[in-house]
């Protein structure tokens, strides 16, 4: 099954990350996880009620700036793809193409991206006012993770969040809030093949 663990960093909670299932617990796979942290800073990865445990052998911790991508990247707007249930779009003068998207927080709720290129990360611009938001990733319509989004300052200030997953060419991608999940404003998401 899929692991999850809290990341604390200087005894903040910043996201939940998770690890996918690997075949047995003989084979180790990386996990990369784009976070900023200060110098001289404790890292704790702490099991919190609902998470699952992993089998964990070391941790690289890495400084630098990211490569630029050396094939396509492509922008898809929020507003643009398939919304489910609840989803809503909402205008938004801050937001890159004048609006956001938004739901009530119902199991369900959805935003599916069609089509998507062949890629090996997604850049999702959000914001997400008071509290860490979560929402489960499906490539395909298949579980893949949970996303942790850190809360923004309210909900006209937006950042970016990282995630590296490999996803097919002609994939959907689907952001979909399940029980115990927080919803965000979603402004876009960057699908991206990055070769260092």
């Amino acid at each position: 099954m899929t692991g999850q663990l809290g990341l604390y960093i200087n005894g903040i909670f910043v996201q939940n990350i998770s690890f996918p299932s690997t075949a047995d617990w003989s084979t180790y796979i990386d996990v990369t996880v784009n976070v900023s942290i200060p110098a001289g800073a404790s890292v704790k990865l702490q099991y919190n009620n609902g998470d699952s445990g992993i089998g964990l052998d070391y941790v690289i911790f890495s400084a630098g700036s990211t490569p630029a991508p050396t094939s396509s990247s492509i922008k898809m707007e929020a507003e643009d793809a398939v919304l489910t249930g609840n989803t809503m779009v909402y205008s938004l003068a801050t937001a890159s193409n004048g609006y956001v998207i938004g739901n009530d927080g119902a199991p369900g709720d959805a935003i599916t991206f069609n089509n998507v290129p062949s890629s090996d990360q997604m850049i999702l611009h959000y914001a997400s006012a008071s509290v860490t938001g979560q929402l489960g990733l499906y490539i395909n319509g298949i579980f893949v993770q949970n996303i942790s989004f850190p809360s923004t300052a309210d909900w006209l200030t937006y950042i970016d969040v990282t995630v590296n997953v490999s996803i097919p060419a002609g994939a959907s991608v689907k952001l979909q809030y399940n029980n115990g999940d927080s919803g965000i404003g979603l402004d876009y998401v960057i699908f991206s093949t990055t070769t260092p």
